[in-house]
């Protein structure tokens, strides 16, 4: 049985946020907008869980910007952007500038919500 993000250690939730970001990666792929939804909503356990930690340990997750899955890397960085606004623009407008779809027009959008004030990532 999975353990409940409050009852794992800083390096096990890092480790589920980068299972949960390769997961997406592939349903996003695949067009598999259920399975990708479902993990959403365990990602956002996960950020919940170190965010209400002392000192917002949402911040180890900078470490992912130069993950090898370009899921985990958006992620990292939109998890991260209140704490970390120019490297997490820089990762996500550099997924963006791949042109690699569908991860490019999810950075798009966002760098363009941003923008234009009707986005917010805290």
């Amino acid at each position: 049985m999975t353990k409940r993000p409050e009852n794992m250690s800083l390096e096990e939730l890092v480790a589920s946020f980068v299972e949960i970001g390769i997961a997406q990666g592939a349903a996003a792929e695949e067009f598999r907008t259920a399975t990708f939804n479902r993990l959403f909503a365990r990602e956002s356990k996960i950020l919940d869980e170190l965010k209400r930690r002392g000192n917002d340990e949402r911040r180890v997750l900078i470490s992912l910007y130069d993950h090898p899955n370009v899921q985990v890397r958006l992620n990292a960085a939109k998890s991260t952007y209140a704490l970390n606004t120019p490297g997490a623009r820089a990762v996500i407008q550099s997924i963006a500038d791949t042109k690699f779809q569908p991860w490019a027009g999810s950075a798009g959008m966002t760098l363009w919500a941003l923008d234009e004030g009707i986005g917010k990532l805290d």
